[in-house]
């Protein structure tokens, strides 16, 4: 198989997984997208996100939990399904509310699959950064 092709099919294999991790989100319903009353919290986000840096990683269930996006004003806007691409730029310190599990880490998302550009984030212990926290992954702080 030649190089064209090869890169041809990786391409086509990235863009259905995105594609089916967008339905997932997608099919979640409108309940999904609804800020929950009281779900709002804080995180000591401060300085602009980087642009130098940027990954796409999938997010995880965890203790049967989906993942939690938040919006930048950190009111939760879905529950991803597992397998959900996001693009990371950063992290920053902050803990979501209970019952979600927190590291201590709020991973800055500005892309999810099936959504688009977003600006908001996911706690650390539902982005798949391979049981490594950000630091130790090498994202750099925002």
């Amino acid at each position: 198989m030649g190089k064209f092709k090869i890169v041809k099919l990786a391409s086509t294999v990235v863009a259905t997984i995105g594609l089916a991790a967008g339905l997932g989100v997608l099919s979640a319903g409108t309940a999904l997208a609804a800020p929950t009353p009281g779900a709002a919290h804080t995180s000591t986000a401060s300085a602009p996100v980087s642009a130098d840096y940027a990954i796409v990683v999938p997010v995880k269930t965890v203790d049967g939990y989906r993942a939690p996006l938040y919006n930048s004003s950190g009111t939760r806007v879905a529950k991803l399904t597992a397998g959900t691409l996001i693009e990371v730029t950063c992290y920053y310190d902050g803990s979501p509310p209970s019952p979600y599990l927190s590291d201590g880490y709020l991973d800055h998302v500005v892309w999810v699959s099936g959504i688009g550009d977003f600006t908001g984030h996911v706690p650390d212990d539902y982005v798949n950064l391979g049981g490594d926290t950000p630091p130790e992954y090498g994202v750099p702080g925002c």
